[in-house]
């Protein structure tokens, strides 16, 4: 799957070299950022208007709107969302130097640390234990 500035979400198959799907609906924001959700079964996509929104990567690719994360702010910078290796936790960056957390299942924000005094706009979860993480900004 693939994003654009567009506004427009792609789903491709690796033997047909155009999309199998197209999605374009007028709500939608340009998407800067992705993460696969370790089930295989949804990708989270940062979008630009300050919230993490989940498409299902089935055959029909629909967006779940039961899920959508908020509470940061990423308007304007293209900034990582990055899903932890249990799925239990989704994390991103922010444009006022915070990375906040999120539990995958309700959508709640569990936290949100000062990480900087600008952008960050890079996050990581440990391989193997979700409660490490590390995160880059535009401060350095």
């Amino acid at each position: 799957m693939t994003t654009s500035d567009d506004k427009s979400l792609r789903a491709w198959d690796y033997n047909i070299p155009v999309p199998i799907k197209y999605i374009a609906e007028p709500y939608m924001y340009p998407m800067t950022r992705a993460a696969p959700h370790p089930s295989g079964k949804y990708v989270a996509y940062q979008s630009s208007d300050n919230q993490i929104v989940v498409y299902g990567a089935n055959d029909k690719f629909r967006q779940n709107r039961k899920k959508s994360y908020r509470g940061h702010n990423n308007a304007g910078t293209a900034i990582d969302v990055a899903v932890s290796h249990d799925g239990q936790f989704l994390a991103s960056g922010d444009t006022l130097g915070f990375v906040a957390f999120w539990d995958w299942k309700t959508c709640k924000m569990y936290h949100k640390l000062k990480a900087g005094d600008e952008a960050v706009t890079c996050v990581a979860w440990h391989p193997q234990e979700s409660s490490k993480f590390v995160s880059a900004g535009m401060d350095g």
